[in-house]
């Protein structure tokens, strides 16, 4: 999350303008905005970039399900039965989709640009609001992206996980400027295992105000 958005001034410079829009009581008074703020204010530019880092972190390798019929998965014959490990950040999230491989139920609304399906945009989840003329409204479905899987088996802990990320990631940028590492320290080295997660985490900080 922090690495987006040192490498992603813009987006960065993007959310705090909008954090502090949101708060300006906060701001004016130079203090840390409260949790009840933080969670009580609507601010589709601070869930936008959180769903996007999800989207290009990959914080879930793969998935698995099993066939309950016999099927088709791209030209394949897959059998009743059989174990699909899918992963969650490849094709039609981080890359482009194979040709024909969307549910036709999905429709073209729902497909990132093929243009730049690899770049960090948080505005990619943002809509011309029906309600604020001339706002934004944060559109969960703009396009795939599963980092806590589907359905039913989904997991039970993403509102947790989003109340961290949102608390965390509003905080930080609320206070510092981050800034890119050295190369050397700047890296997209990842570690697989249960999840996914960086192999080292370095920061460089600076006061926001």
């Amino acid at each position: 999350m922090l690495k987006f958005m040192a490498d992603n001034p813009a987006a960065q410079l993007c959310l705090r303008n909008a954090l502090r829009r949101a708060w300006p009581g906060a701001l004016a008074e130079q203090r840390t905005p409260t949790i009840d703020e933080i969670h009580g204010t609507c601010i589709p530019e601070l869930d936008a970039t959180v769903e996007e880092t999800l989207r290009c972190a990959g914080t879930l390798p793969n998935t698995v399900r099993d066939a309950i019929r016999d099927t088709i998965l791209l030209g394949h014959f897959v059998p009743k039965g059989t174990t699909v490990f899918m992963t969650l950040y490849g094709p039609g999230i981080l890359v482009p989709p194979f040709h024909g491989a969307m549910d036709g139920n999905i429709g073209k609304e729902a497909e990132w640009d093929p243009k730049d399906i690899h770049k960090f945009k948080p505005e990619r989840w943002l809509v011309p609001s029906r309600k604020a003329p001339g706002g934004l409204d944060f559109n969960i479905n703009a396009g795939p992206s599963m980092p806590f899987s589907l359905g039913v088996r989904s997991c039970f802990g993403r509102r947790m996980a989003d109340y961290q990320l949102r608390t965390v990631l509003a905080l930080v940028v609320w206070r510092f400027v981050l800034e890119r590492c050295p190369e050397a320290l700047s890296t997209a080295q990842a570690l697989d295992g249960v999840s996914h997660r960086p192999k080292h985490s370095y920061v460089r900080l600076s006061a926001a105000y």
